[in-house]
């Protein structure tokens, strides 16, 4: 009898087919939250990113009006001292880059200047993931022109 038992005992040395597969299920599961967890932190990551851009160039825009009286035309103005500003008024540059960051998809922020109840504010976006302007998507410091 004693052999017997030794015998069963040597021949259950591996596992079986249905425990490999039910393994490999789990694993399989286990990589795929993870993949979306991930996906999702990735995603608000880089939103949060792209209006953390757009608070530091909008402060640039506003401390390069108060130095030369207007907003900038463009977000390079920030960067190098525009040939129609007088002497002495840009006290730039205004972004410690030596060039205006890109948003974390690759594209420029888009800038422009808006009316906002009798004052010029700046208004830059990001087209966000998608990469369309004009979409749900879009990131922007969220100046509402008057209507």
């Amino acid at each position: 009898m004693a052999t017997r038992q030794r015998r069963r005992g040597m021949h259950r040395k591996g596992f079986t087919l249905l425990e490999v597969l039910l393994v490999m299920a789990i694993l399989i599961i286990l990589a795929s939250v993870v993949t979306i967890s991930y996906t999702a932190i990735q995603r608000n990551s880089q939103s949060d990113g792209a209006r953390m851009n757009i608070r530091v160039l909008e402060q640039a825009c506003k401390t390069y009006q108060l130095d030369v009286g207007r907003l900038p035309q463009t977000l390079q103005e920030l960067i190098a001292a525009p040939q129609n500003v007088p002497a002495g008024k840009w006290r730039g540059p205004y972004l410690q880059e030596s060039q205006v960051p890109l948003d974390p998809w690759g594209q420029e922020y888009q800038y422009t200047t808006v009316n906002l109840n009798g004052l010029m504010e700046p208004q830059i976006v990001s087209a966000g993931a998608d990469m369309q302007p004009q979409t749900a998507d879009d990131i922007s410091n969220t100046v509402q022109t008057q209507q």
